[in-house]
């Protein structure tokens, strides 16, 4: 749905980019209008929220019981205390 979507918007792919990102500053990126991913979940979450091509392709009843399932499991994994926090913080 993604790709028709740009299609049908005319959009155009970028050049690829061959230098190794791993060693990318933020200001490279910026000048080269490179964004980043979610870090997390809930970023992935927020994103996802934002679509209305993924909300069209999904249905507004599917893609709002997934958001709200998705949620849940980021709250209850929010809560979690890790054995590497509590090795670092105990």
């Amino acid at each position: 749905a993604a790709g028709l979507d740009g299609v049908e918007k005319g959009l155009v792919a970028p050049d690829p980019i061959d230098d190794n990102m791993y060693h990318a500053d933020d200001k490279w990126r910026e000048d080269h209008n490179i964004g980043t991913l979610p870090t997390d979940l809930r970023e992935a979450l927020d994103a996802l929220e934002a679509s209305e091509v993924m909300k069209e392709t999904l249905g507004a009843e599917a893609f709002n019981i997934y958001l709200e399932t998705k949620r849940a499991e980021w709250r209850e994994h929010s809560m979690q205390v890790t054995p590497w926090e509590v090795e670092r913080y105990l």
